[in-house]
């Protein structure tokens, strides 16, 4: 069987790289995005729900190493909360829906036994799925694993180089899933540059805010790349 790795709701390549550079084959799913392929790295875009079937053949049919899901969090972050009763007045099963994406990627490894994680910010997931996150972190928790000199690889007017800078991260993972061993290096201001530097609701902007840190994409993979391996 081939290895292969799963990567949900995600538009951006960085966690996906490393496992690419290894020669693992990277399936990236996610909204807003044309089906493509570059290299190792295949991207399939629509609506993720509409992918049941693709999804449940490729975990049959390959060694799937990992499913990272990124799930949207704009229905779910405490930072939003202020807009959770306009939302639920002009929509009751706002949460419902939104959890039903976070789940998507839960049950999907749950029912093929695969290690994964699921990524939100400070989030209603903790009480509406009566579940703690299994660690936090921020981006400069894993910055000692970008070189000096390192700038950001999309938004090096955003973001400093080495991920040094704050934004509480959680992370829910299981099935053999194994927490990368941070390296940190020190923040270069106590502020989300994605608040102080970005305004508005746009695309972009979202875009710009919900990117992964590439430190934590790489201590990630350090993390469970041989621990997941199977020998034939």
């Amino acid at each position: 069987m081939k290895d292969i790795a799963l990567f949900l709701y995600s538009k951006s390549e960085i966690m996906a790289k490393p496992w690419a550079d290894s020669g693992i084959e990277c399936h990236l799913f996610d909204m807003g995005m044309p089906d493509s392929r570059n290299g190792n790295i295949i991207k399939w875009g629509g609506d993720l729900r509409m992918r049941r079937k693709q999804l449940g053949e490729l975990c049959r049919n390959n060694n799937v190493l990992v499913i990272a899901c990124f799930s949207p969090c704009t229905d779910l972050a405490v930072a939003g909360a202020r807009h959770f009763e306009k939302k639920a007045l002009n929509d009751s099963m706002f949460w419902a829906v939104a959890m039903g994406l976070y789940w998507h990627g839960v049950f999907l490894a749950d029912f093929f036994n695969i290690p994964y994680f699921c990524e939100n910010p400070k989030t209603m997931i903790t009480t509406l799925d009566d579940r703690k996150p299994d660690f936090k972190f921020h981006p400069c928790d894993f910055g000692g694993y970008l070189p000096e000199g390192h700038q950001h690889c999309l938004f090096p007017e955003i973001y400093p180089g080495r991920d040094a800078y704050n934004k509480e991260t959680w992370i829910w993972c299981g099935n053999g899933f194994v927490p990368p061993v941070k390296i940190p290096v020190s923040p270069v201001s106590n502020d989300y540059p994605g608040w102080a530097k970005l305004g508005g609701k746009s695309e972009r902007t979202k875009e710009i805010r919900s990117v992964t840190p590439e430190g934590f994409a790489k201590a990630v993979f350090v993390a469970n790349y041989k621990s997941n391996l199977k020998i034939a």
